[in-house]
């Protein structure tokens, strides 16, 4: 199903039994260090903690965010967040899904990726080219926590038929 989650302070602080504890992530972004900073929650980079990024062998956006969630709890013995998230696109049956990052092969940048994205939907008209963003994030408050927190968000569009903007890179 298609569903959107608010991961605002009230539901975080209710899953949270006591908000003093540092919480390590390997996507440490501004905006959220500042909606956990009025709960008391310190997000702290994984790097922080000896925190190694673990293989993403999943084959879901949620299965590769709780495998990077239980690494980094179980690695740093704290709570950790972590997420997942990529493009799916209907002309290419979901694809590139989980391997949006490396889409173009190992090591790739977004611009190989869009690239290789727009190169497959030659000949495939504007109103086929529906696509979404979907991303995933968790939190777990250990490796073996049997009830993590997680979210969802997507973002419904289309692919255009050339690169534009400023964030193509």
């Amino acid at each position: 199903g298609n569903h959107e989650f608010d991961l605002g302070p009230e539901p975080l602080a209710k899953f949270i039994e006591t908000a003093e504890f540092p919480v390590i992530s390997g996507n440490v972004d501004v905006s959220a260090d500042n909606l956990l900073a009025p709960l008391g929650v310190d997000l702290l980079p994984q790097s922080a903690y000896g925190v190694e990024p673990p293989p993403e062998t999943g084959t879901t956006f949620l299965s590769n965010a709780l495998i990077k969630a239980r690494h980094a709890a179980r690695v740093a013995q704290l709570p950790a967040v972590a997420d997942d998230s990529g493009l799916e696109v209907d002309a290419l049956g979901g694809a590139p899904g989980v391997y949006s990052a490396r889409y173009a092969g190992e090591g790739s940048d977004a611009a190989a990726n869009n690239a290789k994205l727009l190169k497959a939907l030659t000949g495939v008209p504007p109103e086929k080219r529906r696509a979404r963003f979907r991303g995933i994030i968790v939190f777990v408050r250990s490796a073996v926590d049997p009830h993590p927190l997680v979210g969802e968000g997507v973002w419904e569009g289309r692919i255009a038929l050339a690169p534009r903007g400023s964030n193509r890179d």
